[in-house]
């Protein structure tokens, strides 16, 4: 089921805007809550709603949610909350504005750059792990790189304000479940 534009969810929490991405496993919408802050919402594609084992999938899903909802880490992308609409487990998640690695203009990245992600990645690993969460799927096209500006209560001496983050994040095969690594962003 692909939801359209205006789509109202959860009683009205959550309005699509449009269709983020569409894979195998899930689709990702762009939504914007009550306050109009942009978010995430999350569901299982059709082809994974319309089989046998629908049921069982969509529980892996939830639970998968709620076990990324537990990761307590400034690297990874907050959960708000799982509810169902229409019968379909959906999670509305954290909005991480930017692109995937794959689709970048410099494709090969300087040795500090790449590192600053490695690093990134590997701590939300570690926490991911010790949650009892596994992806399966780490590669560029699934590890995006956020646009916003990095933000420290210490401005004058932060070596972090500058104007490209290394907030990266990914959608997991297993669960459709994305989460965020990078330093926590916030507006100027």
């Amino acid at each position: 089921m692909v939801w359209t534009a205006g789509a109202q969810l959860y009683g009205g929490r959550y309005a699509i805007e449009k269709v983020l991405g569409q894979g195998r496993f899930g689709i990702t919408y762009l939504a914007r809550d009550k306050n109009n802050e942009p978010v995430v919402i999350k569901t299982l594609s059709d082809r994974f709603l319309n089989s046998t084992d629908a049921e069982r999938l969509q529980q892996l899903f939830v639970q998968g949610a709620v076990k990324l909802a537990q990761c307590q880490h400034p690297h990874i992308v907050k959960v708000k909350t799982p509810f169902q609409e229409g019968g379909v487990w959906c999670i509305a998640m954290e909005y991480i504005d930017g692109i995937d690695l794959a689709s970048r203009a410099q494709v090969i990245l300087p040795e500090p750059e790449a590192l600053q992600y490695i690093r990134q990645i590997s701590e939300a690993l570690i926490e991911i792990h010790n949650n009892g969460l596994l992806h399966r799927d780490i590669r560029p096209g699934n590890t995006a790189v956020c646009s916003a500006m990095r933000y420290s209560l210490d401005p004058p001496k932060s070596p972090l304000i500058r104007g490209t983050s290394g907030k990266v994040y990914f959608i997991t095969a297993q669960s459709a479940v994305s989460w965020c690594v990078g330093e926590k962003q916030k507006p100027f």
